[in-house]
């Protein structure tokens, strides 16, 4: 090395080797530095072409996410039409105050007002070699579009065939949305729709929380749920259904009321029956399908929209019961009717006997007092225990009568007679069940016997229900018997009585029973022959609660209710009225309805409505098994075509299978799933591909 730059030095230049072996040397540097040049630059333009895709699709499937996730169902619009993937969607956009404070605009009813639409969709561009690209195309002052479904789905199939928003024509008028591309490269662009399943399968029977299918636009009037069984956890294919739901207003619905399942219903492959035997239910039952295999279904036809009210759990009640937490029933006799009075309330628990001297054969008239102060209820039906717990003196009651008192001994003149028609029963023994039920032949009834031997030793009697009222006023009523002992020419006769302090009775010899006012009589601290009284109301009424339909101006339309004819010998009215306000202040006046599924156009439109049922038994009390009752009333108004949410409780079982639902044969959207994929040739032979799945729940319910 020294003598070679020696030989340079001491020559001052290069000789041609030289000059040979320096360019090779520097040819290969050259070489060196341009083949890592090129190397790097490959690198480094894949990898921004590929973080240019990766932007682009993320900063697209974003913008998508935040505009889809605010929007509504309500107005979404997908392409094409009735498929199960779509490839281009139309998402409302709700409208900014003008003075951009971040609050959205609401209309005079309170829901958000959507002005623009935003429609995002693939389009070949020609002038692009071809490539598909993913674009948003915006319309504003798009209210009247996004109010008609079928102009919306116009507007997207024009920007997607089109591939832009320039050439879309309304109605004469051409409406420009503005379009711009977010990335390009685009593979596949789809919009999947996801749906709720339900899994009934359980070790042990019980309900469901709360299920929630999803939403979907529905019109107003009837629909088809259809309930289908898609697969199985368990052993079986059966499944259970307690309640259901549609919003806005969310009522929930009894299943059980949609059985049997005869037209307009219909069912494949199972048997339906009413279940009581999973606690928890709501009402106590639920509809149970006895379905065998995949593909057995239920279809059951709801009406949008209603108020069911099965249960009256609200329900103020006068005069009526809840039997067995579902119909609202007269409180009948059989239920044992109700204390009205009793002899011992009047005077003392201390039997006395009293002898009355009297001309041969007149026997004598008693006036027993009921004072206001101790009848403890009022009805409109009325019966007397007539009782001697005496075991040696034997009287007769020839009759018996029921009146109100004017004053003193007078009565009302209105007098009810009180007829026997069974045998006297010997004190302590048990009472049948329809003793004393028959009513006289005031009704219609065969006459039953005038007189009663009450006073065999040691026996009681119940007159028959009268048909009499006993009135929430301040008036006093009168037991009047005319009393002997059955043999006509005696001269005293022995009655048993209670003994009072005050007074609590009026007699006279003779029988005057029918006599108004008496010209005298003898006063009495005693209550004689009539122990007690019982009464029952020959009509109740029920008011339900009040319902909140959560929609401004519902149109009612009529009122229904179980059962559709009154039972035999009864009436049923319900009366219903509407307001505005929660505690029903300003309410129309109530509009009574005689007939199931009476109209209700005159109670307006108020946001609240509640009903009160009346009933009445007006005959055939005999028939203590067939008293009138209400159940099951439904009021309905037209449903706006609007996005409802769907829902209800479900049983599970061991046996049970999966299920899915469907209305109208269209599936229900639970949320979206988008999914985009990109994919460009960046080098010959070498293609990159890169993609996004995205879930979004729309969550803007429009209010």
């Amino acid at each position: 090395m020294v003598k070679i730059l020696k030989c340079f030095s001491k020559n001052k230049g290069m000789t041609i080797n030289e000059l040979l072996v320096s360019s090779i040397i520097g040819v290969i540097a050259i070489g060196i530095v341009l083949g890592m040049w090129y190397f790097t630059y490959k690198i480094w333009s894949t990898e921004r072409a590929k973080s240019s895709m990766r932007i682009d699709l993320e900063v697209s499937m974003e913008r998508i996410k935040n505009e889809a996730r605010l929007s509504s169902l309500n107005y979404i619009s997908f392409y094409p039409a009735n498929s199960i993937v779509y490839s281009a969607i139309s998402i409302p956009v709700a409208k900014k105050e003008a003075s951009d404070n971040r609050f959205l605009d609401l209309d005079a009813s309170g829901y958000i007002i959507f002005d623009k639409s935003v429609i995002y969709h693939v389009f070949e561009n020609p002038a692009d070699s071809g490539e598909y690209e993913l674009r948003r195309t915006e319309f504003t002052d798009n209210e009247s579009v996004l109010a008609n479904s079928a102009t919306l789905l116009n507007q997207l199939t024009s920007v997607v065939t089109n591939g832009d928003g320039s050439a879309w024509n309304s109605g004469g008028t051409w409406i420009e949305g503005q379009t711009k591309t977010l990335c390009k490269y685009v593979k596949t662009f789809a919009i999947k729709p996801k749906f709720q399943l339900f899994d009934g399968y359980s070790s042990t029977p019980s309900r469901s929380d709360w299920v929630d299918f999803g939403s979907i636009r529905l019109t107003s009037g009837n629909h088809y749920f259809k309930f289908e069984v898609v697969g199985t956890s368990g052993t079986g294919y059966k499944f259970g259904i307690d309640t259901l739901s549609i919003s806005p207003s969310g009522c929930q619905r009894e299943a059980e009321f949609y059985y049997p399942l005869d037209s307009p219903h219909s069912h494949s492959g199972g048997t339906a029956s009413i279940k009581d035997d999973v606690g928890n239910c709501s009402g106590g039952h639920y509809l149970e399908y006895s379905s065998g295999d995949v593909m057995d279904y239920i279809d059951l036809e709801l009406y949008n929209d209603l108020w069911r009210n099965s249960h009256f759990e609200q329900a103020s009640k006068d005069n009526t019961i809840l039997t067995e937490g579902l119909s609202i029933q007269l409180n009948t006799p059989k239920e044992g009717g109700g204390s009205c009075w009793a002899a011992t309330n009047e005077a003392s628990s201390t039997v006395v006997i009293d002898s009355f001297t009297t001309e041969p054969g007149a026997g004598i008239t008693i006036r027993n007092i009921l004072s206001d102060a101790n009848i403890e209820q009022r009805g409109d039906l009325v019966r007397v225990k007539f009782l001697n717990p005496s075991s040696t003196v034997s009287f007769q009651i020839n009759e018996a009568y029921i009146l109100k008192r004017l004053s003193g001994d007078d009565g009302s003149g209105s007098s009810m007679q009180l007829w026997f028609s069974d045998n006297p029963l010997i004190v302590g023994e048990e009472e049948p069940g329809t003793y004393g039920l028959k009513i006289g032949d005031d009704l219609g009834n065969a006459s039953p016997s005038r007189a009663l031997v009450a006073g065999d030793p040691g026996k009681y009697a119940w007159s028959n229900w009268a048909v009499f009222p006993i009135e929430a006023d301040t008036s006093d009523y009168f037991i009047t018997l005319h009393v002997d002992n059955g043999i006509p020419l005696a001269t005293q006769i022995n009655v048993t009585g209670w003994e009072g302090q005050e007074l609590n009775s009026y007699w006279v010899e003779g029988n005057v029973a029918l006599m108004e006012g008496w010209a005298s009589s003898t006063e009495s601290n005693n209550i004689y022959c009539a122990e007690s009284g019982e009464n029952w109301p020959q009509y109740g009424t029920a008011r339900s609660g009040t319902y909140d339909t959560e929609i401004d101006d519902p149109q009612y339309d009529e009122i229904n209710w179980q059962p559709t004819a009154s039972p035999s010998g009864s009436n049923i009215d319900v009366s219903a009225r509407s307001s505005d306000s929660a505690d029903m202040s300003g309410a129309t006046s109530w509009k009574t309805v005689t007939t199931s599924g009476g109209s209700l156009t005159g109670i307006d439109g108020g946001r609240y409505v509640e009903f009160e049922a009346t009933l009445e038994k007006t005959s055939g009390y005999d028939d203590y098994t067939n008293y009138p009752w209400i159940d099951d009333v439904t009021i309905n108004w037209p449903g706006e075509s609007i996005l409802c949410r769907i829902g209800g409780y479900f049983i599970r079982k061991p046996d049970y299978g999966i299920i899915k639902l469907t209305i109208d044969d269209r599936d229900l959207t639970k949320g979206l799933e988008f999914s985009i994929a990109l994919s460009k040739d960046i080098l010959p032979g070498e293609t990159y591909e890169t993609s996004l799945v995205a879930d979004v729940e729309p969550r803007n319910t429009g209010r």
